[in-house]
């Protein structure tokens, strides 16, 4: 992927871990804007430090994907925010964080 052709507003669920903190750190530059979301406050405000120390504008949102009518919300209200041009649906529900 050449600079001109990066996205420069990208989404990415689950990015308090794994897969989905090391898709942040890679997107992250200058001039993008990042979404992020995950469920534990500290490993997400990690990678959105670690987004920002590399020039990304970071954005975060706390969300268990089991509230199925906050999500709705807020993917509704950021639709109308911010137009995204790459979103990576990383977070997916687990059996092993108990009933929500």
């Amino acid at each position: 992927m050449t600079y001109r052709d990066a996205p420069r507003s990208v989404l990415i669920t689950g990015a308090s871990g794994g897969i989905g903190g090391a898709l942040a750190l890679e997107y992250a530059a200058p001039g993008c804007t990042l979404i992020l979301h995950g469920r534990d406050p500290a490993a997400l405000d990690a990678v959105a430090a670690g987004c920002r120390d590399r020039g990304a504008a970071v954005r975060t949102r706390l969300l268990d994907l089991r509230d199925t009518a906050g999500l709705r919300q807020w993917l509704t209200d950021l639709a109308q925010e911010l137009p995204l041009d790459l979103a990576i649906l990383n977070a997916g529900a687990t059996s092993h964080i108990g009933r929500g």
